[in-house]
């Protein structure tokens, strides 16, 4: 009888630990949603990686923005 009373202790505080370690991660790194990228942001990491020459993306800037192009 007091081995089982032991086992029955000793599996309580292995799961209290892990359930302080799991309770501990949460706590730690939340899990946040990333923000979706703006349409500026992806147009500019779209240039910097040289997808686009700076034609294209004056223009594409142009229309997100909603500015006519001047003397064109």
């Amino acid at each position: 009888m007091w081995f089982s009373g032991k086992v029955l202790w000793m599996a309580a505080v292995w799961v209290g630990v892990i359930v302080l370690a799991i309770w501990v991660a949460v706590l730690l790194f939340p899990r946040m949603p990333a923000a979706p990228a703006s349409p500026r942001a992806i147009l500019q990491a779209r240039y910097a990686r040289g997808e686009l020459t700076r034609v294209q993306y004056e223009e594409t800037l142009s229309a997100l923005t909603g500015r006519k192009e001047e003397g064109r």
